[in-house]
């Protein structure tokens, strides 16, 4: 998998109040879903975006919907792609 990007010195703070969308941050999701592919993984795929800055600036529903219109892109798009 390629990872792009540099954790920040606080990775425990970033992880629960800084995650990027899907799509957005370091993961190779088509890598990764080809992988459990591969090992026969049956997939549950759930958004886990802990981001106080974007429900504050955009409102609960609205980084709801952001959140879902990252997330299904990836999750339908053919493994091995980018």
């Amino acid at each position: 998998m390629t990872l792009r990007g540099q954790p920040s010195a606080d990775s425990f703070t970033e992880a629960m109040s800084a995650r990027h969308l899907p799509g957005d941050g370091a993961i190779d999701f088509a890598g990764l879903f080809a992988l459990l592919d591969d090992i026969g993984a049956k997939q549950f795929v759930a958004t886990e975006i802990f981001n106080a800055a974007m429900v504050a600036e955009r409102g609960s529903g609205a980084a709801a919907h952001a959140m879902a219109n990252a997330t299904l892109p990836i999750v339908d798009a053919p493994r091995g792609a980018t």
